[in-house]
């Protein structure tokens, strides 16, 4: 069905990330593509989504957790909130401030 080394792959890459929510957000994914709903996006958009994205706070993206509508948005936000804590994780080391 699906190629699990990828996502052992992606597992390792993303550590924090936990791992049943990725397998879930890529399956999500993957059949989006294959069943041909996205042939072309405005990068624009999606770039400009991704900007505000980065913006979230903890507070906001435990918030938009707690208060999704269904469970796959609360996967979605909290890959999400994970992803910032790795920007986030990874500037503080990069500076040399931890």
């Amino acid at each position: 069905m699906y190629n699990l080394e990828i996502f052992k792959i992606n597992y390792v890459v993303f550590g924090v990330i936990r791992f049943s929510s990725w397998i879930r957000i890529v399956y999500k994914i993957t059949d989006f593509v294959l069943k041909g709903a996205c042939f072309m996006c405005d990068i624009k958009k999606y770039a400009d989504i991704y900007e505000e994205i980065k913006k979230l706070t903890n507070s906001d993206t435990l918030q938009l957790v707690l208060e999704s509508e269904d469970e796959d948005m609360k996967d979605f936000y909290e890959v999400v909130g994970d992803f910032l804590f790795q920007l986030r994780q990874k500037k503080i080391v990069e500076e040399n401030i931890f």
